[in-house]
């Protein structure tokens, strides 16, 4: 999902990095019954797309030992419902066996500290601000050819339901060819996670 696609995630700091190194939160924990001793610090995504007002931050959670996310957190900036904290386990990026611990995590420091909320959404508005002053390439019309074929090979694959979607498009992606084409690679990624759940 980051980098490609009808959502263009971008991480904050490859626009901002001194803003980021100034505002990035990082969660410590102490003596946690299952995290222990952790400290993981909140890497913040947000879509460029010019035409997508999602008014969402995307989370990758790394550990201090560990470049691996150990959770991808999706964020409502602004929640409609009343209750609604807007936070959930993104379906689309691989979860380790904490994510949901490091969620609740999440949501404490949330609660705890207001500021958190606020600053994520004035880097929100700053980088739609950005991204929104450059000049996109026309977008080129996807190859349906190509397409099909992409969705021939991912019912083909061998062992589908035992495999992340990370792993399965990295091969997919070395067969598109053509970038427009890379548009289809989300609409991808949802089927497989319904064929892996089904499997």
């Amino acid at each position: 999902m980051t980098g490609s696609g009808p959502y263009d995630l971008e991480p904050f700091a490859e626009r901002f990095p001194d803003v980021e190194r100034r505002d990035r939160r990082v969660l410590t924990v102490r003596r946690h019954p299952i995290l222990g001793d952790m400290e993981c610090s909140l890497i913040e995504f947000y879509s460029v797309h010019p035409n997508m007002d999602d008014r969402h931050a995307m989370l990758s959670v790394i550990s201090s030992v560990s470049p691996r996310p150990e959770a991808w957190i999706s964020v409502l900036l602004y929640p409609i419902e009343e209750g609604d904290d807007g936070l959930t386990l993104d379906p689309l990026h691989p979860q380790r066996s904490r994510a949901g611990v490091l969620l609740q995590e999440v949501r404490e420091l949330l609660e705890e500290d207001e500021t958190v909320l606020a600053q994520w959404q004035e880097h929100y508005v700053t980088i739609k601000a950005a991204a929104a002053t450059e000049k996109r390439p026309e977008p080129r019309q996807a190859d349906p050819d190509v397409q099909l074929e992409l969705l021939r090979k991912l019912l083909k694959e061998p062992g589908i339901g035992g495999r992340e979607p990370a792993s399965l498009l990295a091969d997919l992606d070395r067969d598109i060819g053509d970038p427009s084409n890379a548009l289809t690679l989300t609409q991808l990624r949802q089927l497989f996670e319904q064929l892996r759940w089904a499997a």
